[in-house]
């Protein structure tokens, strides 16, 4: 402890000694600097008293003789001795050591009149009328020439000056040089009073500093024992805190590596839910894709009543098994924010009138009403997200439809608000069904909940479609709710922001008809392994009028690239042997190799998750058709393509 004392004392004597210096240093700065400020502001001084004097030789000598300047005998010894007297007069009250008046004359320099004093009167040696000046410097020989005061310190044989030279017209055009003279001995003893001055300030500074530095010293020595005991015990809190640190970091360190291992373990659950997810999504939507297909092409032949039927009655169920399947998707998309809200025109009365026509078989073989009240002030037209907001109206009304067996089901489209560009709108869904118990609405909107296990068996569904509702309702900045008495019915609601929408907006924005004939007729590459996939597409393509080739895995897709020119390339992923990720990454390497223009590539896959798009089109590929697919999708691929 004594040496740390020690140490600390002589760094507390060199600081002191160091500071010291450092405000010597300083004073001898501000001295300098004073010094050559003072020297500035005496020059100025003294420049401005030359000038202002000499400017007054014109006032002060009589006004006939500056015009008579003409040659040596133009004035006689009288008018000179007479100039002589007032200008020794004058410069004697205005401080000034010489006054005189020069002309140039033959690139020499003449005095024409110059003020004396009493040394040169005694010895009869001051300056008369054309008396040659013989150490005429450069500044003043070309003063002559300029408009304004010329300054100049100079040295001759009676001394050091500081001197001004004012040139002045006379009436007759005569250049003639105004000129006063300052004894440069005397601005130096005024600078040397000025330095020695400031020398004295500066000493009288530094002594003063004497005192204070003593009364810091004594007082740091007088508190150095306090304050090395505080230094002690706060040491040894010290410690104690570092030690109490150490102890919280390797609680904390354990904590931390206990978070990663869950984090991990989150991790690899979430993977394994994205990869749940993604095969089920394969597997269910690749037949999926087949059924709706045939439907749709079964659709268009020629079909009695009984074999339609039977035949909406297979397109409903495969419709409602994808809805299923769906929901699960929609909710793992809202959970990871990759779900993007659109904002279209649409029409509003027309998407309640379409559902209810899509549910009214429903409610017919259940012999309830489905109905419908939409306010006077609500507008026909709308900009927003009409598939969401259809999305939600459909699970609530779906929801309501099924749980209720007898009475009715009603859509109720109402105005909350409204403001320059924005309307609030309610819908809600009044029912006459089993109810719902105060318990069961608590938690009615999580997720895979259903008011009681018989539900699911009795009544069917995955118990996300009022999770997701809520989700996409909150996503549009509105709210959604529910009133129910168990046994008396319920209403569930929802609220939503649209902007207002013009008829003729609204036409313009109109989804053209699909032209199932097309004028231009592709080359269509079509790789896909799944025999009831391929007849699909096929059956669609040539009825839009184009030639299609069919490869049944990756590696044929390459080689019939390879022979032939096609204008576009559908490419299902999950093929055998060669996959559609393979086969893309093949092809753009022997454009690459060969110079060719990219092939437009287009993913046929039922991987439809944010992350599998996205990696499709980093590997090439240039956009992606979901399947099952519907035909406007395709067509509007080509569309693209023809452009």
């Amino acid at each position: 402890m004594n040496t740390k004392s020690n140490k600390y004392k002589q760094t507390k004597i060199k600081f002191s000694i160091f500071s010291l210096a450092i405000y010597i240093f300083g004073i001898l700065i501000f001295t300098y600097w004073n010094y050559h400020n003072d020297k500035k502001n005496l020059m100025n001084e003294v420049d401005n008293q030359l000038y202002s004097v000499a400017i007054n030789i014109k006032n002060i000598l009589p006004k006939p003789f500056l015009n008579k300047i003409q040659n040596p005998t133009s004035i006689s010894n009288v008018e000179d001795w007479n100039n002589i007297k007032l200008l020794t007069q004058f410069a004697s009250t205005s401080n000034i050591d010489f006054l005189y008046t020069l002309i140039k004359k033959e690139d020499k320099v003449y005095f024409t009149s110059c003020s004396t004093n009493n040394n040169e009167l005694n010895s009869n040696n001051f300056i008369k009328y054309w008396t040659e000046y013989k150490y005429t410097s450069n500044i003043l020989y070309n003063s002559f020439d300029n408009n304004s005061a010329v300054y100049e310190t100079n040295t001759d044989n009676w001394g050091q000056f500081r001197s001004v030279f004012i040139p002045y017209k006379t009436s007759n055009g005569q250049t003639i040089i105004l000129g006063a003279d300052y004894d440069y001995t005397r601005i130096n003893k005024k600078i040397y009073t000025s330095t020695l001055n400031s020398i004295l300030k500066g000493f009288f500074f530094i002594f003063l500093a004497f005192p204070m530095i003593f009364l810091v010293y004594y007082l740091q020595r007088k508190n150095s024992k306090f304050l090395e005991k505080r230094i002690k015990i706060r040491t040894l809190e010290l410690t104690d805190e570092i030690n109490e640190r150490k102890s919280i970091e390797e609680e904390l360190k354990k904590s931390y590596n206990q978070l990663e291992e869950l984090a991990i373990k989150a991790n690899a659950a979430s993977q394994a839910k994205s990869s749940f997810l993604a095969t089920m999504s394969h597997e269910i939507r690749t037949p999926m894709n087949g059924i709706i297909g045939m439907i749709s092409i079964l659709k268009q032949s020629e079909l009695n009543f009984e074999q339609k039927d039977s035949l909406n009655i297979i397109d409903f169920s495969a419709n409602n098994l994808l809805a299923i399947v769906n929901d699960i998707l929609d909710f793992s998309k809202i959970e990871s924010g990759q779900i993007e809200l659109e904002s279209i025109p649409f029409d509003l009365h027309r998407s309640i009138e379409d559902i209810i026509k899509l549910m009214s078989f429903k409610t017919t073989d259940k012999n309830i009403a489905l109905k419908r009240e939409i306010e006077e002030k609500v507008p026909v037209y709308a900009i927003g997200d009409p598939v969401r907001i259809n999305q939600i109206i459909l699970n609530l009304t779906n929801n309501a439809i099924k749980f209720t067996e007898k009475g009715s089901v009603k859509i109720k489209l109402e105005e909350l608000s409204s403001s320059e560009n924005e309307i609030l709108l309610k819908i809600s869904i009044i029912d006459t069904g089993i109810g719902i118990s105060k318990e069961a609405k608590t938690n009615l909107f999580n997720e895979f909940f259903q008011a009681h296990n018989s539900i699911s068996r009795k009544y069917g569904g995955t118990g996300l479609g009022l999770a997701i509702s809520k989700k996409l309702t909150e996503l549009m900045g509105g709210e959604i709710g529910v009133e129910s008495k168990l046994g008396e019915g319920s209403t569930f609601w929802f609220t939503f922001n649209v902007l207002k929408c013009t008829q003729e907006k609204f036409l313009q924005s109109k989804y053209q008809p699909i032209i199932k004939k097309m004028e231009q007729k592709l080359e269509v590459l079509v790789a896909e392994d799944n025999l009831i996939n391929q007849k699909i597409v096929m059956a669609n393509l040539k009825k839009m009028g184009h030639k299609v080739d069919v490869a049944s895995n990756g590696q044929i897709a390459v080689e019939l690239f390879k022979q032939k020119a096609y204008d576009i390339i559908l490419m299902d992923v999950q093929m055998p042997e060669v996959n559609g990720i393979q086969a893309t990454q093949a092809i753009r390497q022997i454009e690459e190799n060969e110079g060719k223009k990219p092939i437009y590539i287009v993913a046929m896959t039922a991987n439809v998750l944010k992350e599998d798009i996205e990696h499709y089109l980093e590997i090439g590929m240039n956009t992606c058709l979901s399947k099952p697919f519907k035909v406007e999708e395709l067509v509007n691929i080509l569309n693209q393509i023809q452009k």
